[in-house]
């Protein structure tokens, strides 16, 4: 309810427990409001002359069914915004009779999590608040409550039902510490509320037993959420000699303010009334005037609109719609370029995540902040603005420093206009969080846009840096989480699930009950360390984490499973069982030289098993294979089957002596044959089947495809699909550099793209939408390749032969040694280097290598040089 006077005056009301609507009696140096109260409830008058800063009056009002009244002599000029905080009686913690007033009101109530949340209200200077609490007769505990005066608050961890706290106050007051009377509430009990006469209990202490039974809020603004609270259309109507503004607002304000000017005369402000959800004012004016105006919203302050003039009578401009960009990122311990920003903070899938919208109207942005879950506050801090045009600074360079805002809140949403700006500006902004659950404060990633483009950018311009297209993610201090990122353009929701997916990827299954009890690895991070690929044993007797042994029998010219070891040897089990033996690698060396007469040597490995626990291998076919990266793969899922289609060859009609073809294997969900995509023969269709083969395979965890015994559920398994589908592909880098601009046009020239494939479109329907329609540059067509006799085993997949493999992509392949400590490639692990990989290329692929080897030593550097920048 708002009224206008000969100065301003609004009021905001937070009163959900009132039977009728409030009323105001504003009089010349009086104001009364008048409620008709509930039952058991408390209520406190509080006065702000800005929105911002709140006065607690007196005096506290006990609910009991009748009219109520507060009166406000000389309440001074300029705005006045009043409103009520209730309190539920049975969550109140201090004694308080109607007229009276205590030093203090503090309340407790049961929160949705279990937390027992205390709220302490000052109505009297003090420094700080303390709660002490015990816990069913536990050790007392002792917290600085969080806030500032008047009002302070804490909550417990969750509790249980039946739980018992006992606890009191300490608050400072002139300089004195005071202790209240100790009170108690049982979670989720028959609580009774204080009663008695102030009088009995020392009013410095409050008084009183008992509790709140939990079952009502501790505070509510009933301030409807808006989608964005400066979203608003417009207009102006004419007839009859009187113009009509309207507006119609993206949420519910209390009030509307129009200022205008007509025909360039003084300003004039004006209440607008609400009709059938528009806002209105009408005026007298006469067709052909020019009417300037703009908007606000005095309670709450949401909307300051910019400026606009209409020319009454004349056809109205149509305002353009905005640009709508949607982001997400996780809490941070520390800001870009610093230690502690790349990993992931401790709990970090516990709701460490928010949303981000911004709303580009060509002249101002609107930033909506949107936290997983509640926060103290949320500071914005802008970068750049005005000032500088795109082309005149480099996307790595990152602006000084500009200026820091509190955001502004309506019921947990965080909301900023950011203006002026101007289309094909910079704008850098980055955010600071406090959770309120924890008090502690976090930071963000700097999110970068250029107003009037939409979308967010990474930190260069140049396309080719971007492999994974949008996704694409960069890293800065800690280049060995280079693959451990979400897709750059990942949504909030879907960013909670790639963090639930991560904790599943890294959880040890073995320890918790759910794997083994023979298995290769515990978890998916044994394996994939920080998302990379795992490295070979280095030679006799070393452990062999990360490399598996495929095995196979042969009846009837099929492969089948090992009778005694099934399809793959597990050389790990849980105590009290037996591995199925031990995996142990040496290497023999393989001499040659490159055409210069430089010479170099490879190594070739020789398997070898021993303490087998049941019958022997002879006759048993063996692949060994690495763990690969595991990067990008949703985007090699989205690829479309017809651009496999389109690069397979496999009659080699181009006369190119590359003939790649597709592997059709079995969709173990469906029973029917799809395109094999996954693994390094491709023998699996999706990202899910592989998923669900390596727990059952390499960590014994049967779940919906694989296995008897369901250990992993079918969500879970979902979970851990969408993360590995979402890990983004890290920026190139050096990509401008003339060693690596020299290294492409030679892999070009030895005709290496024709099987790494070096740019893709993903499909405009894949079922993830950050996945859709982005122009990726993966370098491969996953696609089965003869390879020759130097890299063939005799087990089959699928279609593949023994001497065939799929093309592995290049993204990210420069960064092995940072994010896995080492540097070695192929199926097996054998090669030690990116040169060793190029030189046991045979088969399809040994023109290629040729080339490479009679290439001169500085051009073989510059080719490498290439390779390290993808």
């Amino acid at each position: 309810m708002c009224l206008r006077l000969t100065y301003l005056l609004a009021c905001v009301f937070t009163l959900s427990g009132l039977l009728a609507s409030p009323r105001l009696e504003l009089m010349p140096g009086l104001h009364r409001i008048y409620w008709e109260s509930s039952t058991e409830s408390v209520y406190l008058v509080e006065r702000s002359g800005d929105l911002l800063n709140w006065e607690a009056l007196g005096p506290v009002f006990s609910g009991d069914g009748s009219e109520l009244v507060y009166e406000e002599s000389e309440p001074g000029k300029g705005p006045v915004f009043y409103r009520l905080l209730e309190v539920p009686l049975e969550n109140l913690k201090s004694q308080v009779n109607s007229g009276s007033r205590p030093p203090y009101l503090a309340w407790a109530s049961e929160q949705p999590d279990g937390s027992l949340r205390f709220d302490y209200y000052a109505l009297q200077d003090s420094e700080f608040v303390d709660v002490h609490y015990r816990l069913n007769d536990a050790p007392q505990l002792n917290y600085r409550m969080r806030g500032d005066w008047p009002r302070w608050h804490f909550s417990t961890p969750p509790l249980s039902a039946s739980d018992s706290v006992s606890f009191y106050f300490t608050y400072e007051q002139s300089g004195l510490v005071v202790d209240t009377v100790s009170v108690a509430h049982v979670m989720a009990g028959a609580n009774t509320p204080p009663d008695g006469d102030p009088g009995e209990a020392d009013p410095g202490q409050g008084g009183g037993s008992g509790g709140g039974s939990g079952s009502g809020a501790s505070y509510s603004d009933v301030l409807a959420a808006p989608e964005n609270p400066a979203d608003y259309t417009h207009g102006v109507d004419f007839a009859n000699g009187e113009a009509m503004i309207r507006l119609r607002s993206g949420y519910a304000p209390d009030s509307m303010l129009v200022n205008y000017r007509l025909n360039g005369g003084p300003e004039q402000a004006y209440f607008m009334n609400e009709e059938a959800g528009e806002w209105r004012y009408t005026l007298a004016a006469n067709e052909g005037d020019s009417l300037a105006y703009k908007f606000y919203s005095l309670t709450p302050d949401h909307i300051r609109s910019e400026a606009f003039t209409r020319v009454i009578g004349s056809a109205q401009p149509e305002r353009d719609e905005p640009i709508v960009t949607l982001g997400a990122g996780r809490f941070r311990d520390r800001h870009e370029n610093e230690l502690r920003f790349d990993p992931y903070i401790e709990g970090y899938f516990d709701r460490s995540t928010f949303g981000v919208t911004l709303i580009d109207r060509g002249d101002a942005v609107d930033v909506v902040v949107t936290p997983a879950e509640p926060v103290d506050f949320v500071d914005i801090k802008l970068y750049d603005r005005l000032t500088t045009p795109h082309e005149e600074r480099p996307l790595d360079v990152r602006a000084d420093y500009a200026q820091a805002h509190r955001m502004f809140e309506v019921d947990g949403v965080f909301y900023w206009r950011i203006e002026p700006v101007e289309p094909g500006k910079f704008v850098d902004l980055e955010f600071t969080l406090r959770r309120t659950r924890t008090g502690q404060q976090y930071y963000t990633a700097i999110f970068r846009f250029h107003v009037g483009t939409g979308g967010l950018v990474q930190r260069m311009d140049n396309p080719e840096a971007y492999s994974g297209g949008q996704t694409t993610v960069d890293v800065y201090a800690e280049t060995e989480y280079s693959f451990a990122q979400a897709a750059h353009n990942v949504q909030p929701g879907t960013l909670q699930t790639f963090l639930n997916g991560k904790q599943l990827f890294d959880t040890d299954f073995v320890a918790e009950g759910r794997g083994g009890p023979l298995f290769n690895a515990a978890s998916c991070f044994d394996c994939h360390v920080n998302d990379g690929a795992a490295s070979p044993p280095s030679g006799p007797g070393a452990p062999a984490t990360g490399l598996l042994l495929k095995l196979a029998s042969v009846q009837s010219g099929e492969q089948v499973p090992h009778a005694d070891y099934g399809f793959q040897l597990q050389d790990r089990a849980v105590p009290g069982a037996t591995p199925e033996g031990r995996l142990s690698v040496s290497y023999t060396e393989v001499s040659g030289s490159f055409t210069d007469g430089t010479p170099y040597t490879l190594v070739k490995p020789v398997m070898s098993v021993a303490d087998l626990s049941a019958g022997g291998l002879e006759g048993v076919r063996r692949s060994p294979r690495i763990a690969p990266k595991v990067i990008g793969l949703g985007l090699l899922e989205a690829l479309p089957e017809s651009t496999l289609e389109a690069w397979a060859d496999p009659d080699d009609a181009d006369s190119d002596g590359i003939s790649g073809r597709i592997n059709r294997v079995r969709d173990v969900e469906s029973g029917e044959t799809g395109v094999g995509r996954f693994g390094w023969k491709a023998g699996q269709p999706s990202v899910r089947q592989q998923v669900a083969l390596a727990l059952y395979e390499d960590m014994g965890v049967g779940n919906a495809l694989f296995g008897e015994d369901e250990e992993l559920g079918g969500a879970e398994l979902t979970l851990l699909t969408q993360y590995t589908q979402l890990l983004g592909v890290p920026l190139r880098r050096n990509l401008d550099h003339p060693d690596v601009l020299a290294g492409k046009a030679l892999f070009a020239a030895a005709n290496c793209t024709a099987c790494h494939q070096p740019e893709a479109v993903t499909r405009a329907d894949f079922p993830i939408a950050e996945l859709r329609g982005q122009t990726i540059r993966p370098y491969t067509d996953l696609l089965l390749h003869d390879m020759g006799a130097g890299l063939a085993d005799d087990y089959t997949e699928g279609e593949a032969t023994g001497s065939e493999w799929r093309t592995p992509p290049l993204w990210g392949i420069g960064r092995t040694e940072e994010v896995s400590g080492h540097t070695r490639f192929l199926h097996d692990g054998r090669a030690r280097s990116l040169e060793e990989a190029i030189l046991w290329h045979g088969g399809e692929a040994e023109a290629a290598r040729e080339v490479f080897r009679s290439m001169s030593a500085s051009e073989r550097a510059q080719l490498l040089a290439f390779l390290n920048s993808l």
